[in-house]
């Protein structure tokens, strides 16, 4: 990295925005986490290959890297990609430079999933993302979500080895090159969405097409129209807008929902990846959760499964109470899910309390009408069975919120025509078996099954009998791989 190079780079940039009338403005910075990034980037023009590294190394105050295309590291411009800290894609150390980078918190990344300049506004085809290359429509790139995957595996492992295994250790730490453990900063990777947006958009004869046109011999027209497009952005004025979107952090089973990262470990080790998305509102404070609406979960579940479904060919989806209900909406909405498993789904409440939560939240409603906010019961105590994991305080909204989503999934059950998995403890004190029982009812797949627990207790992926829950589970996966 030669910092030179940016200091080049800025300069240039200045130069050119003075002389080409383009204005350059920036959006969502705050979006942007302290802790270790990949920077997702759409790729519409060459000249994101220049701007991003600068705008953002502006930001954050520490390097940044890139993928580049192999056939640019000619020349003299190869030499100044190189300064700028830019890899080829078919840098044999490219993934163990990224990695690395990444486990120590050294640079930040930037990379194009569309893997190449794309023009076309089609982004959607059947229900999943598409780039419509020169080749045909394909999938988007999934390098980013494998790369922050594999660094949260290997920051875990390392610290994990260090105390137990340091031989292993020291051998992970030779081959990213890095001297001691301390080194590996303890903060997660995010994935940090930028989108780049011109205006207008004009295709017609300038000087830089008509130069190129005149000097290259064979000019395919693909090439000629976007110099065409480009040149008339610079040279007419344009407007570019760099939007950086909320963050994807991506934990690795540690930093998971501690109430399934038994079942986690446990499938891990059977061969299977295992993604976990944090709900919005979960593992901050019932405060956080009193404001979010059973959308807001589905947001962070549809996030998550982004990421997992461009690792992984076949998707397994699958929850516990509350994301056992998001896990069969998914299965709803989304058609490429290959199976889905509800353990504890919340369809009804053994608790009595529960019941009066839909009067609560009328009254809570009336007396914020009426500005008597003192007068509202906003959280009502609750005794978890793992209260190092759970809040002390339930929302009263929070409740209203999974009664509207359990409705939502109810209505739409008999459309379910995939392998299903209903599991349930017989003497749950918080949800009812009568509820699990119709929702295995109403699926509409033959191919299912209810496996019933003689537990009494709620959450039955930890303690006592686990291991049976696990094991059921693991043999169901192993039949839907088949199916």
């Amino acid at each position: 990295m030669n910092p030179y190079a940016y200091r080049t780079t800025g300069l240039a940039i200045k130069t050119l925005s003075r002389i080409l009338k383009a204005r350059i403005r920036v959006h969502g910075q705050e979006h942007i986490p302290d802790a270790p990034l990949i920077f997702v980037v759409n790729h519409f023009t060459r000249l994101e290959t220049l701007l991003m590294p600068y705008h953002i190394y502006k930001i954050i105050g520490r390097p940044v890297w890139s993928l580049a295309s192999d056939h640019l590291f000619k020349g003299a411009l190869g030499g100044f990609l190189d300064n700028v800290g830019a890899v080829s894609t078919k840098n044999p150390d490219r993934d163990r430079l990224i990695i690395k980078s990444l486990l120590t918190g050294g640079a930040a990344w930037i990379i194009f999933p569309e893997g190449q300049m794309v023009k076309s506004r089609k982004i959607i085809e059947k229900g999943r993302f598409v780039v419509a290359a020169s080749e045909g429509l394909r999938r988007p790139r999934s390098g980013a979500a494998s790369m922050a995957l594999r660094t949260e595996f290997y920051r875990r492992r390392l610290k994990h080895l260090d105390a137990e295994m340091p031989d292993e250790a020291s051998r992970l730490l030779e081959l990213f090159r890095i001297e001691s453990v301390e080194q590996v900063t303890d903060r997660n990777t995010c994935i940090v969405p930028v989108n780049i947006t011109y205006f207008p958009l004009r295709a017609r004869e300038n000087i830089l097409s008509d130069m190129a046109s005149r000097f290259i011999e064979d000019l395919p027209d693909r090439i000629l129209e976007e110099i065409m497009t480009e040149g008339t952005m610079l040279l007419s004025g344009v407007d570019i807008d760099i939007r950086f979107g909320e963050p994807i952090h991506v934990f690795d089973y540690m930093a998971a929902p501690a109430e399934v990262y038994p079942l986690a470990e446990f499938l891990n080790k059977q061969g299977y990846w295992v993604y976990i998305p944090r709900l919005r509102g979960h593992g901050t404070s019932a405060d956080d959760l009193e404001n979010r609406t059973y959308t807001d979960w589905i947001h962070s579940v549809d996030r998550g499964y982004a990421i997992i479904s461009n690792l992984c060919r076949n998707v397994m989806v699958g929850g516990f109470s509350t994301g056992a209900g998001l896990a069969l909406d998914l299965a709803i909405r989304v058609q490429n899910i290959k199976a889905v498993i509800a353990v504890s789904p919340p369809l009804r409440f053994q608790d009595f309390g529960a019941k009066f939560v839909p009067a609560m939240d009328i009254w809570n409603r009336l007396m914020s009408t009426v500005r008597l906010n003192g007068a509202r019961k906003v959280f009502v105590l609750n005794r978890p069975e793992n209260p190092h994991i759970n809040y002390p305080r339930n929302p009263v909204s929070g409740v209203r919120e999974i009664d509207h989503l359990m409705d939502s999934v109810e209505s739409r059950l008999p459309e379910l025509n995939i392998p299903a998995l209903v599991v349930q403890a017989s003497m749950d004190p918080v949800v009812s078996p009568k509820g699990s029982r119709r929702i295995f009812d109403l699926i509409g797949t033959q191919n299912k099954r209810y496996a019933l627990f003689n537990f009494e207790r709620h959450g039955i992926l930890l303690g006592e009998g686990a291991t049976e829950v696990y094991q059921t589970i693991g043999q169901f996966i192993r039949h839907a791989r088949q199916a």
